[in-house]
This record gives C-alpha cells, structure tokens and sequence, in this order.
C-alpha cells in the first residue's frame, strides 16, 4: 500500500523532482497540494505538514495534541499551545471544586519546552502561571532570568515588556523594595509600563515602607505618642483596607464602590485602599514553602495581629481589612479578611458582621455564643434563649422581648410562643412566617441551646447570593452601634496578650475603648470581656 502511494505521488510530481520531502513541502507552503499528498507528507513526519492538519483536527482533541506535541520538538510557539491547553484544563478542574495537579503540571513542562526553543510567549506564560499561583520568587526568577531587562527598549516587543512589568508585581507582592527601586525607569519605555509606575505612585507603594526591614518592624513597643486618636466618624464603622497585589487594590476598590451604591451605605464608609507587602502581614500561609504552598480555601485567613501596632499610628479608621490572594474570608473581631475569589455579596457578608450581625448557618461546635443561653443581646439579628417554657403566656412574652434586640419590630398580635404539652415553646407560628417575629436559626445546630431569627427567611447572612432585609436595615437604624465589632486596636491586645506581654496588651484595651462611646461597652473593651 505504501509502494503504491509512493507511485502515486511520483505520478504527480515532475519528473526531475526525485528528493521527495523538501519537494512535498514547497508545495504544502505554497497551498499547491493535493489530500494525496498531505496524507503522505503527515506519514513522513513534515512538519509543514503537522501545521497543516492542526486546522483539521479539533482544539484539545488527542490528535490535535499529538501534532502540538511533534511540533513543539522545534518550535516554541506550539509548546506554548500546549502549555495554555493544559491551563484551561487544570482551571475548569478548580472550578468543578477537584484536585488539580496533573494538568498544572504538564502546563508548566510545555512552557519550559517553549522557553528552551527561546519562546518569550512561554517564560510570560510561566512567570504568569506562577504569579496567579502565589508562588511569587518563582515568578520573579521566571520573568527575569537570563533576559536582565539589560537591553529593553522602547522598540522591544511587548512581550519582554510584560515580563518586566510582571517582575515587578512579583516584586511590589513580596515587598522587595529594592527591586523595585533598580526598575522603576524601565517602566517609563512602554505605555503599560507607566499605567504601571501610575499605580505605584498612585497607592504609594515606595511610601509603605519604612526604615528597615520586616523583621525589623516585628519587635520592639510602639509609640503611644505616633497612635491617632478616634477622629468624629462620618459613618458607623469606619474601614481601612490594605492588598498586597496592584491589581488587588484595583479590585478592592471595585467592591467598596459595590457597597457604596448598596444598602449598608450609609453604615460604613471606607478609607482609600492601601498598599502592603505580603510578608510584613505575617499571615498563616507565610508558613509553608513557597514553591510547594497552595492554600486551602476552606482554612480561614488568620495573621499575626500584634503587627498592627506598627501601623495604629498612620490608621483612623475602627476597622482594618486586608485582601490576600487565598484563603477562607472571615471576620476575627475588628480586622476582616477576604481573598480574590470573594465577591461583592462576600463582601458585604463580611462587612455586616463588622456591624453586629452573625451567621444564620451553623456555626463552628463550641462556638462561644452557641454554649449557653445568653445573659444579654449580642447581635442584631440572632439571639440564643431556651425553647421551652412554663407560667403566664404574657409574662413571658415581655421576658423574652426584653432579650430581643428587633421587639420593637415585633406586632403585638404575632405570637411568639405555641403551646407545647403544659407549657410554650418559643418560636412563632408558619402562618406568620411573613412577619418579623421568632424564628429558628441554624445557627447553634451543633450544639445546644436554640437560635432564633426575626425572619423565616432565607437573608445574606446565611446565603451570599440573598438580599439584605429591611426588617435588619431597620434594626441597624435604631441601634447602629449598639453591636459593632470592637476596633482593630482590641485585636492587637488579644494578639499581645497571648504572647504573654501583658503591659503592651493593657495599652491596646485602652486605645480600643476610646472607640466606644457607651460607658458599658468601654469598661467591657477594659476588662478584655468583649
């Protein structure tokens, strides 16, 4: 069969054209070919050939991949090719919530591949791999490696640029100002180069950081002189918000604009973004390898506190939040922490707890709120009281309002016991399921006591994607600080006190109770009780 293709061939081509391949591909450059011919171009390993068939086959199919990967034995561009296929892959993997390391993997082989045949696609294709990975050193060492930047101009190709701008977000992401510094007017040779410098400036990044080093800043007392005093707030809660990332800070302000035009509004009120170096932020994923680290989103974002004594002086806000590349967003107190993946409805989650109101999920077993019937209110929207009750229907009735922070809320013909054997259990009936009134939560479903709700449905608090009631706006008008999160000042204390510095602790009580206004909650700040 193969003699009589080859008699085939020859039958088409002149006959003092005997050197068969470099003939076969002339013609296949020149689009004069017959399927005849491809075919057998293909079987004797033409790479123009190879070419050729990709736009036959489907994108991913297991031939297109085979010809991607006879290809990219010389050519770069067809190793990049690859490499992206393979991103695509691990990325749809992620998103259907799987294990994905085998499509990463072959990703970061064909770029390498790419970058021996010279490719400048594939090292910005790895360094950007890395850099979305937080494997951040790696990122930097990919992008400039071997190229130096030495010889970059305004004539280079856009693509050695980026790898220059891409360093330098690595840089700006690790905190190495040094770096930084030796590059800045590179920048200045392309139009995305000084968008970029722009930002720099525009976030004061060279401003952030100080005298010396992290390490540096991590020890010592703070001046009580260089700690702002609360100035008079426009708003309830008042946040600062700090990234590590340029494009974190741009994202950042994206969902204070969101919650600016939404309904907690008139609630809370955002200083401009900030930018600060990963490592300074001592966060929990700071302690595993770098180029092995990969966070799980499950794991709450939990960093070192006490480093904010550092930087109380230069905050006037209550609050402090911080966007890290990874990591499970929570509220710890006074400081709010999200990651990249976290929307604008996460945020505002987040930002109601900041206000007092607490999860109507099922909290984690032994959550302190949860381990017995509460003595006073504590939240907005939750509160934990026994279920079962015996006596008057309407003495009771007023002793559990009085433990309501929504009775005002309540009509005074929805019920909120039922009959229950020779007493009441406490809760409102499914008819009045409309009405503000007495409603299990889940909250506590891992332990006892009950929790109760003044709506039977679903809200943001327990699901991201629902609206914020009124029936909470209203409540959070009536009593707008009467549950605010202690200031970050408290975090601190808590942080020290645990590292048994008992002095320093006492000071950062004292700076988070001048953020109170109500006598109670200031000798509650004092005491370390909140």
């Amino acid at each position: 069969m193969r003699l009589l293709l080859i008699m085939g061939l020859l039958v088409l081509l002149p006959s003092s054209s005997f050197f068969l391949p470099p003939y076969l591909s002339q013609l296949l450059l020149a689009g004069q070919y017959s399927r005849a011919q491809l075919d057998y171009a293909v079987k004797a390993e033409l790479p123009v050939a190879w070419q050729l068939k990709l736009a036959e086959v489907g994108y991913g199919s297991a031939a297109w991949r085979r010809l991607n990967e006879k290809l990219a034995k010389t050519r770069g561009s067809a190793a990049v090719d690859l490499a992206r296929y393979y991103q695509e892959q691990s990325r749809k993997h992620l998103q259907q919530g799987a294990e994905e390391q085998d499509h990463r993997h072959r990703a970061i082989f064909w770029y390498h591949q790419g970058i021996k045949h010279a490719s400048v696609q594939a090292r910005l294709g790895l360094a950007q791999l890395y850099f979305d990975n937080n494997q951040l050193l790696l990122a930097q060492e990919t992008a400039d490696k071997e190229l130096g930047f030495t010889l970059l101009s305004t004539s280079s190709p856009a693509p050695e640029h980026a790898l220059l701008q891409l360093a330098v977000q690595a840089a700006i992401a690790l905190g190495d100002m040094d770096y930084l510094k030796r590059h800045l007017p590179l920048l200045e040779l392309s139009t995305a180069g000084r968008e970029l410098l722009a930002d720099i400036h525009r976030y004061g990044v060279l401003d952030s950081w100080g005298e010396g080093n992290a390490q540096e800043r991590g020890y010592g007392m703070a001046n009580p002189h260089a700690v702002n005093k609360p100035v008079v707030a426009s708003c309830t809660a008042s946040i600062q918000l700090f990234a590590t990332r340029l494009e974190h800070l741009h994202y950042l302000e994206q969902l204070t604009h969101g919650v600016e035009s939404g309904p907690l509004a008139p609630f809370i009120c955002f200083a401009p973004v900030r930018y600060r170096a990963v490592d300074t932020l001592a966060c929990r994923e700071n302690q595993v390898s770098e180029s092995k680290y990969r966070v799980n989103k499950r794991r709450a974002i939990k960093c070192r506190e006490e480093i904010w004594q550092y930087d109380a002086g230069a905050i006037t806000s209550r609050f402090v939040g911080v966007l890290l590349p990874q990591g499970g967003a929570n509220v710890h107190l006074g400081i709010l922490y999200i990651d990249r993946q976290d929307n604008l409805d996460v945020f505002t989650h987040e930002l109601s707890h900041l206000l007092g109101f607490v999860d109507e999920y099922p909290l984690p077993a032994h959550h302190n709120r949860c381990s017995e019937v509460q003595q006073s209110p504590f939240a907005h929207n939750l509160v934990v009281l026994a279920e079962f009750y015996q006596g008057k229907r309407s003495a009771l009735r007023a002793q559990v309002l009085k433990q309501l922070p929504w009775a005002a809320q309540i009509r005074e013909d929805t019920p909120i016991f039922q009959a229950q054997g020779n007493g009441w259990q406490l809760g409102t009936p499914d008819e009045y399921a409309k009405r503000v009134g007495v409603f299990p939560a889940a909250s506590c479903d891992r332990q006892k006591p009950q929790a109760f709700k003044p709506l039977s449905k679903r809200t943001k608090l327990a699901y991201y994607e629902e609206g914020f009631p009124d029936a909470y706006l209203k409540r959070l008008s009536a009593g707008p600080g009467a549950f605010l999160m202690p200031s970050f000042h408290y975090n601190i204390a808590l942080a020290l006190f645990h590292r048994g510095e008992i002095k320093q602790a006492k000071f950062w009580l004292g700076q988070a109770a001048l953020w109170e206004s109500s006598p109670a909650r200031k000798a509650k700040i004092i005491m370390g009780d909140f």
